[in-house]
């Protein structure tokens, strides 16, 4: 009892339907149905917008009417009208699985969900952006859809270094992390050792803070051994053949000089006839007023010197005045470069008076008494009363 005609302007995405009856239908009810081929994902009813144009009962008399897309069924046939999303692995279709999620195994195009397609694989990829993907740039996802991880030989943002391996003792760390001198680790190319914490200036034996090996006095050719050569190569120097000695070899009086003497205590030494050398440099410290001392404390600061008095803490290679009478304190901070010295006597002490010796590293440059700045924090006399500006000097 009816009649209905169609007409599909593809170019313009549009269809045409009409629909007459000579007998009335209960509503609602399906007035057509028409079948669609998708390209790309599944359709949704709300993609189909649906216009009503004429509406007229049985007696042609006009009504309001209401057209909507009630379903959309995907094909279950192979009928040749199959589409991406129909559930069915048509001609064309590497997968089909009927939704149009692109976070499974298949994608919303029916393609197969691949490494490098730009879309994250849930479960099987760490990250995936598409042809963005690099095992050279850093902090980029890996060709393989993997995360970028310390170990894989590219140093992201996050990391210090990546040389790609767990070596310990070449120049990136296990953790991507900068190797450094003090870090424990010795490195042979750029280390001559590495003691980590116990790395220190003020310990004759230590390792020195820039992991340098301390200078063996005598030692004037650094071989490590001190032989005959080593009292000829001080001699050069002394008489001006040569100038390859340092100080903390060479001069092994502490006179700040290198002379033919200090060649033949070498020389004795490699002989077996002399004694144990040392190449440091005293450092007197003399009370200069017409006052009399009964205590005194002081602050050295040495900075500026680029080197530090020998032993570290109260252990720091320091003598006070020759008498019963005087008690003396030291305390050597080779860090900060601060050396405090403090002394009290009862009978007190005279000017002038040397009121400390202390032995000094020799740095490869010459030594001035300014380069020790003395800065006194409390001075009294005898009867403890306070001596303004005492007057500390500094002798080699």
């Amino acid at each position: 009892g009816g009649m209905v005609m169609f007409n599909d302007r593809s170019a313009e995405s549009t269809l045409l339907a009409a629909y007459v009856t000579l007998s009335p239908f209960a509503v609602p009810t399906d007035v057509m149905r028409c079948r669609f081929i998708a390209e790309g994902r599944r359709p949704v009813a709300a993609d189909f917008v649906v216009y009503g144009v004429e509406a007229a009962d049985v007696k042609i008399n006009g009504i309001e009417t209401s057209i909507t897309v009630s379903a959309i069924t995907p094909s279950t046939d192979n009928d040749g009208c199959a589409s991406c999303g129909d559930g069915s692995v048509d001609a064309g279709e590497e997968c089909d699985d009927a939704n149009d999620f692109d976070g499974d195994g298949c994608l919303s195009t029916c393609k197969a969900a691949s490494c490098g397609d730009g879309r994250l694989w849930g479960g099987v990829e760490d990250c995936d952006a598409g042809e963005a993907n690099s095992d050279t740039r850093a902090d980029a996802c890996r060709s393989d859809c993997t995360l970028p991880v310390c170990g894989d030989g590219i140093a992201d943002s996050d990391e210090e270094c990546d040389d790609g391996n767990e070596d310990s003792a070449d120049s990136c760390l296990p953790g991507c992390i900068a190797p450094w001198c003090g870090d424990g680790i010795l490195r042979e190319e750029v280390e001559r050792c590495d003691d980590g914490d116990l790395n220190n200036d003020a310990d004759p034996e230590a390792c020195r803070y820039d992991c340098s090996l301390p200078e063996t006095c005598g030692d004037a050719d650094g071989n490590g051994t001190i032989t005959a050569t080593d009292a000829k190569v001080v001699l050069d120097d002394a008489i001006g053949l040569a100038s390859t000695c340092t100080r903390a070899r060479c001069d092994v009086n502490g006179s700040t000089l290198t002379t033919a003497t200090d060649a033949r205590t070498v020389l004795e030494v490699a002989v077996g006839l002399g004694s144990p050398l040392d190449c440091w440099l005293p450092v007197v410290f003399t009370f200069d007023n017409t006052s009399t001392l009964g205590g005194l404390q002081f602050v050295v600061d040495y900075s500026a010197t680029g080197s530090t008095f020998v032993g570290a803490g109260d252990a720091v290679y320091c003598t006070g005045p020759n008498s019963d009478d005087v008690l003396v304190s030291f305390n050597n901070d080779e860090k900060a470069s601060r050396l405090r010295l403090a002394l009290v006597s009862m009978l007190g002490i005279g000017t002038p008076a040397a009121v400390a010796a202390c032995s000094f590293y020799q740095p490869e440059h010459e030594l001035s008494s300014s380069d020790f700045v003395i800065s006194v924090t409390d001075a009294v006399d005898p009867e403890l009363e306070p001596i303004d500006d005492p007057q500390i000097s500094v002798q080699f």
